[in-house]
């Protein structure tokens, strides 16, 4: 195990040595100014470093490793996660495991310290036994879907050296609500025609449709999306946030889509499929919208969709693409 060998240190020249690390509480505050200098678009900060990396229950310290020099400088970390055996969703991830985050200080790169880095990190998840590692997306802590194609071009390349293919290409998008901003005619139409011809409400989410909401999401969609909207709901019931963060579409009285944002950040959010095509979506979001718009909201965004489902359902909402990610994949022989 790479356990009995950390720490490793490394030698590039007669003056310099740089050491590679698990992470500790005194290297905390030098990893989040190394990442903060390194992804400013992440936004990262001490807490929210600590909620999606130390205090993540299948955080695991071993797999956060920091490169240092010798005069004790934080110059590179990676951490990567697998899901441990009490996660709930560690049966359909079996063999699993993500790149969080990496970085490398721009005074120290072309030197091997990335390198050495994934060396290490990907060592230690074949022996753990992971087959797939994949950049990004893991939830429910992921901080982007993969690498920003933009910002990150010399990271993707990087990767496809190492032997990283792209998987997919998923896009963030955002819409502005401001005053100008209002419902499509199309949409209200869709509306009015759906309730009259279809029976469709759209409800806040109450005690009594609570735990419906619940298995309609486990049944048509993912545990992790049911995660999500279980947490909403134990903070909505206990006063910390508002019933309408969660709105629901009920036919003919039973629950066929679902809507869910924090703050301005739009989603989870889906119809079951055998309602699809009729418009339901694009009611919810919009109704969602208008709810965000009165609240003083001035955007509503998300950070991971497919081109198919922007072009159909969030575009006609007013949404335009963001940041472009690159999912890539490898797979550990």
């Amino acid at each position: 195990m790479l356990h009995a060998t950390l720490p490793f240190l490394l030698s590039f020249s007669m003056t310099l040595t740089y050491s590679i690390n698990p992470i500790s509480n005194l290297s905390l505050e030098a990893v989040v100014a190394l990442l903060r200098s390194s992804i400013p678009d992440l936004g990262i900060t001490p807490w929210t470093f600590a909620a999606r990396t130390t205090l993540d229950p299948n955080f695991d310290s071993f797999l956060a490793l920091t490169a240092t020099d010798d005069q004790g400088e934080c110059i590179g970390f990676v951490h990567a996660v697998m899901r441990k055996p009490e996660d709930p969703r560690a049966t359909a991830d079996v063999q699993c495991g993500w790149i969080q985050l990496f970085a490398t200080s721009p005074s120290h790169r072309h030197r091997g310290i990335a390198s050495l880095l994934f060396d290490r990190i990907e060592q230690e998840l074949r022996v753990r036994g992971v087959k797939q590692l994949y950049v990004g997306g893991y939830s429910p802590h992921y901080w982007a879907p993969g690498v920003d194609e933009q910002a990150g071009a010399n990271a993707i390349r990087f990767l496809e050296r190492r032997g990283y293919q792209s998987t997919s290409r998923p896009l963030a998008m955002e819409v502005r609500l401001g005053g100008d901003y209002s419902e499509s005619a199309w949409i209200i139409d869709r509306r009015e025609g759906l309730i009259k011809y279809a029976s469709l409400g759209l409800e806040l989410v109450a005690p009594a449709t609570a735990c419906e909401l619940l298995q309609f999401i486990r049944d048509n969609f993912s545990e992790d999306w049911a995660q999500t909207v279980s947490a909403a709901l134990s903070h909505i019931a206990t006063g910390y946030r508002s019933p309408e963060d969660l709105l629901i579409a009920i036919k003919r009285g039973r629950i066929v889509g679902f809507a869910h944002r924090e703050c301005e950040r739009f989603g989870p959010f889906g119809v079951a499929a055998s309602e699809q095509g009729q418009g339901i979506g694009g009611v919810l979001l919009s109704a969602m919208l208008r709810h965000m718009q009165n609240e003083g909201c001035s955007r509503a965004w998300f950070m991971w969709t497919g081109d198919d489902i922007a072009k159909r359902v969030y575009a006609p909402a007013g949404f335009m693409e963001t940041h472009r990610w690159n999912r890539m994949r490898k797979t550990l022989t």
